[in-house]
């Protein structure tokens, strides 16, 4: 039976923040410091330093695997961790149970693996 993929989750800290950061001067980072302002405007003068390549040319967009996964109905979860090297690899089926919040956009999730039997 064709299931379909119906969530992605990862063990690291977000789904598409380059260098573990906020690295262009875009989204959350614009609006909490202003036009230009990056969380870590140090790690952005490196990287361009580095590489003399432009970070906002090289991630001109925010939280792009956010919007290709959500706007193709998909979720995403991050930080996963745990035990998922126990189920690296196998055919299992996720149930997610997230915190019962109000007015969020995401909340705390604990995640089973219901293993498939043969």
């Amino acid at each position: 039976m064709a299931k379909g993929v119906k969530a992605v989750g990862v063990d690291q800290q977000a789904m598409d923040h380059p260098l573990a950061t906020v690295i262009g001067h875009h989204g959350v980072s614009a609006s909490w410091g202003g036009e230009g302002a990056g969380l870590r405007p140090d790690i952005i003068e490196e990287y361009e330093r580095e590489t003399g390549r432009s970070a906002d040319e090289d991630f001109p967009e925010w939280e792009p695997c956010h919007k290709i996964l959500l706007s193709n109905g998909i979720m995403a979860w991050e930080n996963v961790g745990g035990d998922i090297d126990k189920v690296t690899g196998m055919r299992v089926t996720i149930a997610g149970f997230p915190s019962r919040l109000v007015d969020v956009d995401g909340s705390m999730v604990r995640l089973v693996a219901i293993v498939e039997e043969d």
